[in-house]
């Protein structure tokens, strides 16, 4: 399958540059190393398997992934691909930029991740097609953070009017008719606006949010130390936003001490030459490639 999109098209990416990068990486680890800036869908997955099938040398893999997203589907398929056909190896990820929602459950399959100063995760978050747009979508937490504050302020408003109605009107009032009155009056208030959430979307929402969560814990399953529960659920509904940052330092708190790693120090200097390719998304160019493998001393270099 022929790429969309290449090194020739990315901005200011020094090839040289990266390529010395990659085949560092393809040493050090005695991997066949792939690059993959795009967003996570059946595509990407599909050419990540391709490359493989082509280009598989060694028995350790080493992804160095950029997303803001996308199918937790097809994330689960990339890293159930990468365990097959890296069985008898490791597979490490590289996040040295963003690696956001789908990227995140990618990680919780990996058995050693590295990330660098720019790197950073996000929350398991569903997103949804927004309405009447093919394009923009939206965080799921805001339909569920939605219901949660609309019930919170129903029952507020509810308790402080039947409480004002007996402190107001004295022995006037029996404590049915001012819970009556607190009722009607709450749902009154508030009818309007919970009318606005569409029941079956939240069912979509509660549907993905459990599939999302299945799919972390089978793949972090498979690993030597697999994540608690309560890590795996921090992830799911510990964030307030899609866009929350998990940075290295929290990382390390969620996947452990001896699964994160920071960027090495002969690393380093590479970084800012291939920060481009790595700090965001290159949409709409779409990279997902095999870039090098290990050599052996005495073959020839065949990396990109």
């Amino acid at each position: 399958m022929a790429n969309e999109g290449s090194f020739e098209d990315s901005l200011s990416f020094e090839e040289e540059v990266a390529a010395n990068f990659w085949n560092t990486v393809a040493q050090k680890h005695k991997a066949d190393v792939y690059f993959i800036n795009a967003r996570m869908d059946d595509m990407t997955t599909d050419h990540l398997i391709y490359n493989i099938k082509e280009n598989k040398q060694c028995k350790n893999c080493v992804l160095i992934l950029t997303t803001n997203g996308g199918s937790a589907d097809a994330a689960y398929r990339m890293v159930r691909a990468i365990r097959h056909f890296y069985s008898q190896g490791t597979f490490t990820l590289f996040a040295l930029g963003r690696c956001k929602s789908a990227g995140t459950l990618v990680a919780l399959g990996a058995d050693t991740i590295v990330m660098g100063h720019f790197g950073e995760f996000g929350p398991l978050n569903v997103q949804l097609h927004k309405k009447d747009s093919l394009v923009l979508r939206h965080s799921g937490l805001n339909t569920v953070e939605c219901i949660a504050k609309l019930n919170n302020q129903l029952y507020s408003c509810f308790q402080e009017s039947f409480f004002s109605l007996l402190r107001d009107a004295g022995v006037s009032i029996t404590t049915q008719t001012a819970a009556d009155i607190a009722y009607k009056l709450s749902i009154g208030l508030f009818s309007p606006m919970s009318k606005q959430i569409d029941p079956i979307e939240f069912v979509d929402i509660h549907r993905a949010t459990e599939v999302a969560r299945d799919y972390a814990k089978r793949l972090s399953d498979t690993k030597r130390k697999p994540l608690s529960n309560d890590c795996i659920e921090k992830l799911v509904h510990g964030y307030r936003d899609h866009g929350f940052v998990i940075d290295y330092k929290e990382a390390v708190e969620i996947f452990g001490r001896d699964v994160v790693t920071f960027l090495p120090k002969e690393y380093i200097e590479f970084e800012d030459d291939c920060y481009e390719l790595v700090r965001d998304s290159l949409s709409p160019l779409f990279i997902t490639t095999h870039v090098a493998s290990f050599i052996a001393e005495g073959q020839e270099n065949t990396a990109l």
